[in-house]
């Protein structure tokens, strides 16, 4: 019986630095001696000289140590995203902390904000969704979150919520326009806010806005393949299953138009449609 197996955009790595061997293989900082490096699945050169073709192509080569299966219970759909961009909200939750006990800020309720709410409201963590966008508000509770807040509508939502502050803050935003200095501030002594959001333009913030309640500011690189493992079982376990429409392959133009346009629930999912021989 054929299995269903996955890998997420990594191809390979060196295996030997100092990441690699503590199983941090997405923090590969390469091998001088070897010439090897961390492998991408688009257009990079992997380790034998040839081009890594990408999620597009009808197969895909890759290490075994970068394979790993998909549970039964979840299908291929809503597998597939996953193991990019979903992944990079499961890791930072995982390692600072987000459970039973632990208030939680998701900022940014598209695709990869909606995970963030039901990954950590699957963790068990109280989960505020944190949106410009006074739209989501029924969805980011449907997906876990215990509170919304609009910061279009209560633009001074972080007086109230130095009040009742949180532990951790995932920032999904991909515009330096969002007020980091206003989120940092409604985090505990010594809290944590990870950006995952990538904007093109830089982010400025003084040194003395970290100083008043201690907190820490960071980012994180999608996740290893132990904790690709951990969020599947969590999927299955929970039944997670992500927002998302799924086109064939040869409407990818389409589907990229259609996120320029913000015509988008919370993400695509390309299947692949070549014809068989």
């Amino acid at each position: 019986m054929a299995q269903i197996i996955s890998r997420t955009i990594r191809y390979d790595s060196c295996g030997t630095c100092v990441p690699c061997k503590d199983e941090e293989e997405e923090y590969c900082q390469g091998d001088q001696s070897t010439k090897k490096g961390l492998v991408d699945t688009y257009n990079a050169e992997q380790h034998c000289g040839t081009k890594a073709m990408g999620g597009y192509s009808t197969h895909i080569r890759t290490q075994q140590e970068f394979v790993f299966p998909i549970p039964d219970k979840i299908k291929s759909e809503h597998a597939a995203p996953m193991l990019c961009g979903r992944l990079t909200l499961f890791s930072p939750l995982i390692r600072n902390g987000a459970g039973l006990g632990k208030r939680v800020g998701i900022v940014g309720i598209g695709g990869l904000g909606h995970f963030g709410v039901m990954f950590a409201a699957a963790l068990s963590a109280k989960v505020v969704a944190i949106s410009h966008s006074p739209r989501k508000k029924d969805d980011g509770l449907k997906m876990g979150a215990k509170e919304f807040v609009s910061t279009t509508e209560n633009p001074n939502w972080a007086d109230e919520y130095k009040k009742k502050p949180f532990d951790l803050i995932i920032n999904t935003a991909s515009s330096n326009a969002v007020d980091l200095v206003s989120i940092m501030s409604t985090l505990k002594v010594h809290g944590r806010l990870i950006c995952v959001g990538m904007p093109e333009d830089e982010f400025k913030v003084r040194i003395q806005n970290f100083a008043g309640n201690g907190c820490l500011m960071g980012s994180s690189q999608i996740g290893s393949k132990k904790e690709a493992l951990q969020m599947l079982a969590l999927a299955a376990e929970k039944d997670i299953q992500p927002c998302v429409e799924v086109l064939p392959m040869k409407d990818c133009s389409k589907a990229v138009k259609r996120i320029e346009d913000n015509d988008i629930c919370y993400g695509f999912v390309l299947e692949q449609d070549v014809e068989k021989p």
